[in-house]
């Protein structure tokens, strides 16, 4: 303890404006200092609610994330869901409570990383990278982020892709794919969507 508190005033003489004190109680040599701090269980803080990791992404990758203008964003979606309807695909209010929750990207997308290849990536910050350079590449060009845009045409993307497919396997039969369709409309937009539905859904039913 005595070590410990030589540290802490070393420490505060090496600070520049030197106007640290320190106040530092020993009651004898027979009790150490350690037994009078008050000793309570180990906390540990799990985000084990998929809404609550969804908002830990959304500030981590954005600056504005408690600020987003809601009228801007409800227009974005109306307009989608008009678009969804006009082309015949079912979308309910529950749905589209996900979908404003997780936006700018799709809830299929966050599922896919954060559900299913979130034991994949190397570290948290695999899946955030991946994250953020699909944002990188999609945010002038649309204005939700989906599967889509995990595009194996993207060097930053397709390395991190690799987290997911260390022996390349599935990544080299999707540039494959990609290389006989590539002149057909969106082959790179649907090899990307299977792709990576493909090695989030790895070793998994």
């Amino acid at each position: 303890n005595l070590a410990f508190l030589q540290m802490l005033t070393e420490e505060a003489e090496r600070s520049e404006t030197r106007n640290i004190t320190i106040f530092a109680g020993i009651y004898n040599s027979a009790r150490e200092p350690g037994a009078t701090l008050k000793r309570v269980p180990r906390i540990d803080v799990k985000f084990a609610n998929a809404t609550d990791r969804t908002r830990i992404v959304l500030h981590r990758l954005f600056e504005n994330s408690d600020s987003v203008d809601q009228k801007k964003m409800e227009s974005v979606l109306t307009s989608y869901r008009n678009d969804w309807k006009r082309k015949g695909i079912p979308v309910n209010d529950d749905y589209m409570t996900k979908v404003r929750s997780a936006y700018p990207f799709s809830p299929e997308l966050l599922q896919l990383i954060q559900e299913q290849a979130r034991n994949l990536f190397q570290g948290t910050r695999g899946a955030l990278g991946l994250l953020g350079a699909m944002v990188k590449i999609a945010h002038k060009k649309t204005d939700l982020i989906t599967a889509a845009y995990a595009s194996i045409g993207d060097r930053s993307i397709l390395n991190r892709l690799i987290d997911l497919d260390p022996g390349m396997d599935l990544v080299k039969c999707a540039q494959s794919d990609l290389g006989d369709l590539g002149k057909n409309r969106f082959a790179d937009e649907i090899v990307s969507s299977v792709l990576l539905a493909t090695l989030a859904a790895a070793g998994k039913t």
